[in-house]
């Protein structure tokens, strides 16, 4: 199985034991929009998630390794050993896991403050 965000997408839908639709239902969008990513109708190539999705799973599950559903690559140091023969563009992937990572944070504090909002908003709609 080749290793895309197609692919990793799938595998987390079944790590979870879901399928395409419960899975669709449980972050919320429809289930032709993860059909559409994991298959790729509608379009010559398949489509790939957009932030919004990819938020909406973030928050959805807590226990995702983030940086290897969005790059494909075992997060299971903190360092990647720059003498690895495998490791063309480390410094890059370094970069890439760092910005990452920060991404991923200010998708958590953007979710909190939509959530703030949205129970303000509540308070004073009638």
């Amino acid at each position: 199985m080749e290793n895309n965000i197609h692919n990793r997408l799938l595998q987390l839908i079944q790590k979870k034991g879901l399928n395409k639709n419960s899975f669709a239902k449980k972050i919320g969008v429809s289930s032709t929009t993860i059909q559409n990513i994991v298959d790729g109708r509608g379009n010559k190539s398949k489509s790939k998630p957009s932030f919004d999705v990819l938020n909406k799973i973030f928050s959805s599950f807590d226990d995702i390794d983030y940086y290897w559903f969005v790059t494909g690559v075992e997060n299971n140091s903190t360092t990647i050993d720059k003498n690895q023969t495998n490791c063309e563009n480390c410094e890059d992937l370094e970069q890439y896991k760092a910005r990452t990572e920060e991404l991923v944070e200010q998708v958590k504090e953007l979710e909190k403050d939509r959530s703030d909002l949205m129970r303000l908003l509540k308070r004073f709609t009638p």
